[in-house]
């Protein structure tokens, strides 16, 4: 009987440790436990823009990651976006054209985004991406937030007042991330809850809150 109650609460274990999300392992920070097992994490890490381009095949990559032996994928989630010649990288999948960029935000019919409008076709394109990583047994580290790093790159954001219906302010970029940032705090905080409450089912993610 003891046996027997043993190997039932040995396996309920597993089954809890199965079911948590990844995270650092007790023992040993420098290593992951994902699904019950020590986990170390290796990837090349380039392909950023895999969400917001709709250029880019993502199920062929992240199969072509899991061929590979790697196991992790950056993405950043679609308020920060590069011009084509940014960093000098070829081929930058954060750099769609106008009508491969996809994200958060529906835009209104004069071509601004309205920031209180989701664009569910963003969230159905960021619910499958994740859960066709899941599915190669790749786990996805998510980039909120990124610092501005000039005005070109500035011009190009939704959360530009230029290019929105808000009547944001216009303050220097290096106050929309920071609590100084005047009316921007209300759709940040709302952008965060949405993209959290989206992922929440799924367990081979991680979030960087700020690049």
């Amino acid at each position: 009987m003891r046996k027997a109650t043993f190997l039932f609460l040995c396996f309920c274990l597993v089954r809890f440790l199965q079911g948590q999300p990844i995270s650092l392992h007790p023992q040993q920070p420098h290593i992951f436990v994902y699904k019950g097992k020590p986990t170390l994490l290796i990837g090349s890490g380039e392909h950023y823009g895999a969400v917001m381009n709709l250029g880019f095949d993502y199920k062929k990559y992240l199969a072509t990651l899991r061929q590979d032996q790697q196991n992790i994928i950056r993405i950043f989630v679609g308020a920060h976006r590069e011009p084509a010649n940014a960093f000098g990288i070829q081929r930058n999948t954060m750099s769609p054209t106008d009508e491969q960029y996809i994200c958060a935000w529906e835009k209104t019919a004069e071509g601004k985004y309205d920031l209180n409008r989701w664009n569910q076709a963003y969230f159905n394109r960021l619910v499958d991406f994740v859960k066709e990583a899941a599915n190669n047994e790749v786990i996805v580290e998510i980039n909120l937030f990124s610092s501005i790093y000039g005005s070109d790159i500035w011009s190009l954001s939704p959360l530009n007042p230029q290019n929105n219906i808000q009547s944001l302010p216009s303050l220097p970029i290096q106050k929309i991330y920071t609590v100084e940032n005047e009316g921007f705090q209300t759709y940040l905080e709302a952008y965060t809850r949405k993209l959290v409450q989206i992922l929440n089912p799924f367990d081979n993610i991680f979030y960087e809150i700020q690049n």
